[in-house]
């Protein structure tokens, strides 16, 4: 799932920096903007890992691994991508594949109606019903990435512009 940021030219004085980033040249400068991504998303990190919910027991993973609770926060997971062709930098917060049940069911909720156990073929193999069940929806993650929206983009025009500033000043 992405949260689109607003349009790059509502970010203010990003044009400038751009110019500025493209005197930097290219290796120079994608390893800055990639630095200023990372630093923008650090808060909104720490915040989606700390609100995770934990469980109170040891249960299994879809790969049959025995996990203890907090799995889900530790799987938690920033990263950034380098597209040096194209001269861009890709940062995004996720989980590990391990961990997809924290985003797909608990963040957004289930509701199951009917089910069967058993039998061949589905629900239609028979075999015996289990009472329906619904998992509220807790809004851990998505609603942490919409509510920083506006201090991601501040934060990444002001790292960038003091990296931009820095690797100026050791150039010269």
């Amino acid at each position: 799932m992405a949260v689109k940021l607003h349009d790059t030219n509502e970010i203010k004085g990003l044009a400038m920096l751009g110019k500025r980033l493209e005197e930097l040249g290219g290796a120079m400068g994608i390893q800055t903007l990639r630095h200023a991504t990372s630093a923008a998303l650090e808060k909104t990190y720490r915040q989606v890992k700390a609100a995770a919910p934990k469980g109170t027991k040891p249960h299994k993973t879809f790969k049959g691994r025995t996990v203890f609770p907090g799995f889900l926060a530790r799987s938690v997971k920033k990263r950034s991508r380098t597209f040096k062709r194209e001269g861009r930098v890709q940062a995004s917060i996720g989980v590990l594949k391990e961990a997809f049940y924290g985003i797909q069911f608990l963040d957004v909720g289930v509701v199951v109606t009917k089910r069967r156990k058993g039998g061949k073929g589905g629900s239609a193999g028979g075999g015996k019903a289990i009472k329906p069940y619904t998992i509220p929806a807790r809004h851990w993650f998505r609603r942490r990435l919409y509510e920083n929206r506006k201090q991601i983009e501040e934060t990444f025009a002001i790292r960038l512009r003091e990296r931009i500033d820095k690797v100026t000043r050791t150039k010269t």
